[in-house]
């Protein structure tokens, strides 16, 4: 018998992948840009504007949307590189929608051959984005893979993140077709990656609502698949995005009906189907349709499961997907019915589906395709760092020779007595040699600090933003002082359905090789919870160990690489309120009528491996009832030197000062943690990286 694509053998799940439109600015209320578009008195301003519309016209009215794409390409100049570009990718869309692929492709080809007669980058590589989309419209797959790698490239080269993230978005999309779960999902991540840093709300929905997907159809993780769409839904209802809500409706039908609650699921996917005829979207009915049949399916009520699936084929298009799916369906539904003569029908056609969208040498070609740009792009960070080795080696060279060079001037000088007009102008030529290779220097110092403050750009965008932490834990607070620009310390904020995660960490070393392995730390928690759905702190570490010690190459047995993290970590159960508490190395305190109560942690660190006998980590419980302040923190506060005697803080005067912040706000408490600090300190040169989290989950 054929078999189907996905591991829920009869379920299709809505990607968003055919109609979604990408466009390179913040979204806005439709009313406030009519609004703006009404004092514009430029054509390149009410360009921009017109553009911004069609892109949120048309999760409204798609009518309007069309009409409107219709009159910006008659205006727009071709002079006006940003706006013409993005003019002419909405107008190839909109016949994409309209099924009419010849008149896209037509487009598309045009907008890249005027935008390379004028050299303009981003029009080229928008004009590769429209034909990538219109080859994934046409199921030509690796077509559509190699020309979307092509546009990525130019979009990671301008630095333009919307669209870097957007078309993440569309090669996952392909993978997940193709039943790459685990690459497509390392896609969606980096799309949602690029477009929270961003602030592109559409791309974040678009990677919520696939990455539900995999998680519900991959790794059957349902609760964490939930979360992520309604995390989609909300930021759909929020741009009233109306038709993009019925995708993740059906998309949450399809979770409850996993867990055989028939009822919730029908009700979701009625609610979806209802929303698909409204906006005549023939692609998403058919899955509706298939999805609701599904259900009386699984309830053994063969006729009515026959009925929807017939159907869906009345909305049927090219999708093969789609096409493979519902006739699988059709072909067991008709077997289970007796109508044999139907079912071998039904299950030959799904048969020759299957070979023409998974050939082994199509997916052999998307893989090559893939392997062939990472390799690429990670050639060119070696390039880089090969680039800054060599500046600190000209950094050397130039000093070792300004010192030739003033030992030469004390030479010169000495022999003036009897040449004096002559070593005067030699003189002269020192100095001028002198004061370029001065020059160099600087420049050379300053393009590493350069490098390394933008680094620091990267580190703090990784770092839960301020904003959000409030949103999770608003009685809380922060203090974060890095040593150097770079910093080894770093905090994490984690929630899902049921659970809220707090940690402060210290890994290795403090400046650049320090904030190296706080990244691949803070990637390795995020991993353990969202991906592994861990919910206790012991053994979130001990899998963090695990994954570290494989990525640092460590072993049991050798102590020449010692690169590892102190953490103290918090998973608190939302509903019942009973928190867990492991640390590495890394206590924690909780304050409760007046008193410190120690956390303790395990006398190990996580990763840096020195003994063959490794023990697992150890979680102690806590009842919460609203009243108790946790503080998590690492040791560069208590072994700060200062003071009138230049010794070391220490954590008595560190509990101390905790009691003595109690009647205080939180911020309160942030300002007379870096006071005390900062007096304490003095003028001695800080010690490590600083942090301390207090906060209080009531």
């Amino acid at each position: 018998m054929c078999r189907p694509l996905f591991m829920k053998k009869t379920t299709v799940f809505i990607t968003a992948l055919v109609f979604s439109i990408f466009f390179g600015f913040s979204q806005q209320p439709v009313d406030s840009l009519y609004s703006k578009l009404s004092k514009c008195t430029s054509d390149s301003c009410k360009a921009r504007l017109n553009n911004l519309l069609i892109n949120e016209l048309f999760y409204i009215d798609v009518d309007k949307a069309d009409a409107l794409a219709e009159k910006l390409n008659k205006n727009v100049k071709e002079s006006d590189d940003l706006n013409y570009s993005e003019a002419q990718l909405n107008y190839g869309s909109m016949f994409l929608r309209k099924e009419k692929f010849n008149k896209a492709f037509e487009i598309f080809n045009k907008l890249q051959a005027n935008s390379l007669s004028r050299n303009d980058k981003l029009g080229v590589a928008k004009a590769k984005y429209g034909l990538m989309r219109y080859y994934i419209e046409k199921n030509e797959l690796t077509t559509a893979i190699e020309i979307g790698f092509e546009a990525l490239r130019e979009f990671e080269k301008l630095q333009d993140y919307y669209y870097t993230a957007a078309t993440y978005g569309k090669i996952g999309a392909i993978n997940y077709k193709l039943k790459n779960s685990e690459k497509a999902a390392d896609y969606f991540k980096k799309s949602l990656e690029v477009s929270i840093k961003h602030g592109s709300k559409n791309n974040i929905a678009y990677a919520y609502n696939n990455l539900g997907n995999i998680y519900s159809s991959s790794t059957k993780m349902y609760d964490i698949a939930l979360e992520y769409y309604r995390r989609a839904l909300n930021i759909r209802k929020e741009l009233n995005h109306v038709r993009e809500i019925a995708p993740i409706l059906s998309n949450m039908g399809i979770i409850y009906s996993d867990k055989k609650e028939y009822n919730k699921a029908e009700q979701y996917y009625k609610e979806s189907l209802e929303l698909n005829l409204k906006y005549g979207k023939k692609r998403s009915i058919c899955i509706c349709y298939t999805n609701i049949g599904n259900v009386y399916f699984e309830q053994n009520d063969s006729k009515k499961a026959d009925f929807y699936y017939r159907e869906a084929l009345k909305y049927l298009d090219d999708d093969f997907q789609i096409k493979e799916l519902l006739y699988y369906n059709l072909g067991e539904v008709n077997l289970k019915l007796g109508n044999l003569e139907d079912a071998l029908k039904y299950n030959d056609t799904c048969m020759t589906i299957k070979d023409s969208l998974y050939s082994r040498e199509a997916i052999k070609s998307l893989n090559e395709m893939q392997v062939k740009y990472e390799t690429e792009k990670t050639q060119l960070e070696l390039e880089k760092k090969d680039l800054e080795s060599k500046n600190k080696q000209v950094m050397i060279y130039a000093a070792l020779g300004g010192c030739i060079l003033l030992l030469g001037l004390a030479f010169f000088i000495f022999r003036g007595l009897r040449q004096k007009q002559k070593d005067n102008t030699a003189l002269e030529q020192m100095n001028s040699i002198i004061i370029e290779k001065s020059k160099i220097v600087e420049e050379q110092h300053k393009d590493i600090t350069d490098s390394i403050k933008y680094a620091e750009r990267i580190q703090t965008a990784i770092l839960p933003p301020d904003k959000l932490w409030k949103e999770i834990l608003p009685q809380s607070f922060v203090y974060y002082r890095p040593k150097d620009i770079l910093s080894g310390d770093f905090y994490w904020i984690e929630e899902t359905a049921t659970h809220l995660y707090i940690a402060a960490a210290d890994c290795t070393g403090h400046g650049v090789p320090g904030a190296l392995v706080s990244i691949v730390n803070y990637n390795l928690l995020n991993k353990a919870v969202l991906e592994k759905g861990l919910t206790d702190p012991a053994q979130i570490l001990d899998q963090v160990n695990e994954w570290l010690t494989q990525a640092l190459h460590q072993s049991y047995n050798e102590a020449s690489v010692r690169d590892g993290m102190d953490v103290s970590l918090c998973a608190i159960h939302k509903k019942t309120k009973v928190m867990q508490f492991a640390g590495a190395f890394n206590s924690g305190y909780m304050v409760k009528e007046g008193l410190i109560i120690e956390m303790p942690a395990d006398k190990k660190p996580v990763g840096a491996f020195i003994e063959d006998n490794i023990t697992s980590f150890t979680s102690k419980e806590y009842q919460l009832n609203g009243n108790e302040t946790i503080y998590l923190f690492s040791d560069g506060y208590a072994d700060q030197f200062g003071g009138p005697k230049g010794k070391k803080f220490k954590y008595k005067n560190l509990q101390k000062l905790i009691l003595e912040s109690q009647p205080l706000e939180f911020e309160a408490q942030k300002e007379k943690a870096k006071q005390t600090f900062l007096d304490w300190k003095g003028g001695y040169e800080q010690t490590d990286d600083v942090l301390l989290i207090g906060f209080k989950f009531a």
